[in-house]
């Protein structure tokens, strides 16, 4: 039923707490996946090592999502995740709890869950369906997000020139551009490290430019004008700034609580 996928170069350490929580699922059919970009520090040797069944693909590539994009062609299960290396699944049911989901809904092309985020220390929840004005200003955590095999097959995989946000561009493509159904995983199946090349501050800038980019493929103008106004009025620069200085704060605790009621609350846009 899952492929569930890991995308790795030179994170041996990293590895190791990603692969247990994957051979822990229990009460699902399963396949575990490591591509592997040419690693010379023992990644692949300590999980061969470790005990657990994987299917390991060594392949040079050009970038995380043209490795995820190079994993697709090998994955066999129904619905793929990507779960970073580090990351890992948050319970021994969580994918049994994405299972009951995906029956209850008739097999959607997408299944979206909450995640904890460990470097904020918090629970980032969704609404329970993905409207446009969410996913105009807002992208799920990969790690959480189970989509249907068939769909890359139909629908293309990652769009490797969007460098830091593929995925957000890929969600966008198969809500909005080809009407896929999609239907929340009301828990928090994974825990997400966060902190990665693509989420540093320093490529802020690069990651807004690709958001505007999506935007402008995937929005009409007047949504972009009606949506841009919304969110300039939310004053996101501000909030922006509040949270990331201090992750940890209680201010910034008190602003994802707010934020969650939010996202829930406006998942009709």
């Amino acid at each position: 039923m899952f492929s569930v996928v890991s995308v790795t170069l030179n994170c041996r350490e990293a590895l190791r707490r990603t692969a247990a929580s994957v051979w822990e699922q229990e009460g699902v059919s399963l396949e575990y996946l490591v591509k592997d970009g040419g690693s010379v520090d023992g990644t692949v040797e300590v999980l061969k090592g470790s005990g657990g069944d994987a299917r390991i693909v060594v392949e040079p590539d050009k970038g995380i999502y043209a490795a995820m994009n190079q994993a697709i062609q090998h994955c066999r299960g129904r619905y793929v995740v990507f779960l970073n290396a580090g990351d890992s699944f948050r319970v021994a049911t969580a994918l049994r709890q994405v299972l009951a989901v995906v029956e209850a809904h008739g097999e959607p092309e997408i299944v979206y869950s909450y995640n904890y985020n460990e470097a904020r220390g918090n629970v980032s929840k969704y609404p329970s369906r993905l409207g446009r004005y969410f996913l105009y200003r807002r992208v799920l955590n990969h790690q959480a997000t189970y989509v249907r095999r068939d769909c890359f097959e139909r629908h293309g995989g990652f769009d490797t020139s969007f460098v830091d946000l593929a995925d957000c561009e890929l969600l966008a493509r198969l809500v909005l551009a080809k009407g896929c159904r999609s239907a929340l995983c009301p828990v928090a199946t994974v825990n997400y490290q966060d902190g990665g090349v693509s989420a540093q501050e320093r490529h802020f800038q690069r990651r807004k430019a690709q958001m505007n980019a999506i935007r402008q493929r995937h929005f009409p103008r007047w949504e972009r004008m009606v949506y841009g106004t919304m969110f300039a009025l939310s004053l996101y620069p501000v909030r922006r700034r509040l949270v990331t200085r201090h992750p940890r704060s209680v201010v910034a605790r008190g602003y994802f609580r707010i934020a969650n009621l939010v996202n829930r609350a406006l998942g009709w846009f």
